[in-house]
């Protein structure tokens, strides 16, 4: 995912881009999301503020940033093409949100699409709603174990130096 400022109607705005790989169709997709305006931050007299709750912000946008420095969620897609949700996120997307979710905020998957509608940045473009248990289930069903071997032979590959043809000697 990519974050980057846009000017429409006179005004800037934050936009997110996915472009992910359909493999029914055999091209590229690309999805965006507006994030809304990219003003300055208002500034708050900080002796006025009080803590009404705490939330590690951080922490998705950190594990994020790795995953695209990885192309983990392309690798993911790559070795198991065809098998994402029809309008909905891909085995790479649904993957990655239900890791983000394990590692900061552990739960069911149950409660996955409401973690992912109160994480900043979000993992996608698609809607929360998209990203359920139920739909993670459907998705994992039809990954086979030699799809997932790919996968990570391929991310560990990518992370250790050029990419290394699977099936080349």
């Amino acid at each position: 995912m990519h974050i980057f400022e846009r000017e429409m109607g006179g005004r800037r705005y934050r936009v997110a881009a996915q472009s992910v790989w359909d493999a029914a169709r055999g091209r590229s997709v690309a999805r965006q999301a507006v994030l809304g305006p990219a003003q300055l931050s208002p500034t708050a007299d900080l002796g006025e503020t009080r803590t009404v709750g705490t939330r590690a912000v951080g922490d998705v946008g950190a594990l994020l940033w790795v995953a695209e420095q990885l192309d983990l969620i392309g690798h993911i897609d790559r070795a198991c093409a065809g098998h994402g949700a029809k309008n909905g996120p891909s085995v790479g997307e649904m993957v990655l949100a239900v890791a983000l979710q394990r590692a900061c905020e552990p739960g069911p998957k149950r409660d996955l699409s409401a973690f992912l509608e109160t994480s900043v940045p979000r993992a996608s473009c698609l809607p929360a709603s998209r990203f359920t248990g139920q739909a993670f289930h459907r998705i994992a069903q039809r990954v086979s174990e030699t799809e997932l071997d790919t996968a990570q032979v391929r991310a560990i590959a990518f992370r250790n130096g050029p990419l290394i043809k699977i099936g080349e000697g």
